[in-house]
């Protein structure tokens, strides 16, 4: 029996099999095949998904807030505060006007006490699933920068503050208007409101008066000052002078006063015919006619008395009184042609006394005139104590 010595050809993609049966030749190929394929659609894969992420990220725009945020300061150095802002301006302004910043400091140093060379951090808020639907890739949402541009406060004392600040009055004491005038030209200085604390209608010569700048420490602050406070804020005290005061007291009224006025008063008594018929009557005499008119003259006058006069002050502001007169009652004789005569009291009365700013007295003489004139002595009495107006106050006049 012939031996068959021809051997088998083994292909190159079976040589890796050649020890295997056919069987497990065919498992092993069908294995490997797999793999191969596994692989290969895995590298294909990676290849998309690959494409697939620079594609995402390469359809975003990069918006860095470092171009967009912008801080300004109030203040001055050892005071300051940062105010950062976004700037919605371009194309992401919509993004932009959505978003929120806020200063961070360290422990150390707060927004309000900032001084040059501190390092602040604008924090900025956003949205970020917003951010991803406009597709947006934010940078620098936390910016560090150095404070910078503070100046030095202006340092004021309180005199200083209220030394363009100016009281004003109105009218004669005690019917003082007081008013305040800020003649400050610094442009902060001159936006403050200056008021009078518990302010009355009227005041006297004298009178305090308590002026405040209606402005806060942070306002101060703010626009750069450094103003001392005093224990009830920014306030001073005033005191009302250098004004004309109405005499209010009898005892201001001297006996020299009284001389000059009653020169004054007696030289006003001429015609009488006024007051001349009433007073015959009330004596029971019998007047004359000469021409058809009557001939009553005064005559001889002669003070008696002399009263001060002083309004209340519940009747400040009224129309058409005077704030104090002075009454002087004289013993004045009527008479008339034929001779007949009587002796008459009249009260001449002189209106609005006044201390003058420089001091000296100002007596009205002009004011000087006769008000009343009767025979019987009781109704000069209860005029010269005014007995028909409430309106005032009277106290006789000391003449020694």
């Amino acid at each position: 029996m012939l031996q068959n010595n021809k051997k088998t050809k083994i292909s190159e993609m079976d040589r890796p099999y050649a020890r295997m049966s056919k069987t497990e030749r065919v498992r092993k190929r069908k294995t490997d095949f797999r793999k191969k394929a596994i692989f290969a659609l895995t590298a294909i894969l990676m290849t998309m998904g690959l494409g697939v992420t620079l594609f995402w990220y390469f359809s975003f725009d990069d918006l860095d807030l470092k171009d967009y945020v912008a801080i300004s300061y109030d203040g001055y150095d050892t005071h300051g505060t940062a105010y950062p802002r976004i700037n919605a301006l371009g194309k992401y302004s919509m993004f932009l006007g959505m978003l929120n910043c806020q200063i961070k400091t360290s422990s150390d140093i707060q927004n309000g006490t900032l001084q040059n060379g501190d390092k602040i951090i604008v924090d900025v808020e956003y949205d970020k699933d917003i951010a991803n639907q406009m597709r947006l890739r934010i940078k620098n949402a936390e910016l560090e920068t150095e404070v910078t541009g503070l100046s030095e406060g202006k340092e004021l004392t309180l005199d200083q503050l209220f030394e363009n600040v100016k009281i004003t009055c109105d009218g004669t004491a005690p019917e003082l208007t007081v008013g305040v005038e800020n003649e400050n030209t610094d442009a902060f200085l001159k936006s403050i409101p200056f008021e009078i604390v518990d302010a009355r209608t009227y005041y006297d010569k004298g009178d305090t008066v308590v002026v405040k700048a209606d402005v806060t420490p942070e306002e101060v602050t703010k626009n750069g000052y450094a103003i001392e406070k005093g224990t009830d804020g920014y306030c001073k005290t005033y005191t009302i002078d250098n004004v004309d005061r109405y005499l209010r007291d009898v005892n201001e009224v001297t006996v020299d006063q009284i001389r000059e006025l009653n020169q004054a008063g007696a030289k006003l008594f001429g015609d009488a015919k006024e007051y001349g018929l009433r007073i015959f009557s009330e004596a029971n005499l019998m007047p004359i006619w000469i021409n058809n008119k009557t001939t009553f003259q005064w005559s001889n006058p002669r003070l008696q008395s002399a009263y001060f006069n002083v309004l209340k002050e519940e009747y400040f502001g009224q129309t058409e009184v005077h704030n104090n007169d002075v009454k002087l009652v004289y013993l004045v004789t009527l008479s008339q042609a034929d001779g007949v005569s009587c002796e008459t009291q009249v009260v001449v009365r002189f209106t609005d006394l006044l201390q003058k700013a420089d001091g000296t007295i100002d007596l009205a003489i002009d004011s000087g005139k006769i008000i009343a004139a009767s025979y019987k002595k009781s109704n000069i009495k209860e005029l010269v104590n005014d007995a028909y107006n409430e309106n005032y106050e009277a106290a006789q006049i000391d003449l020694n």
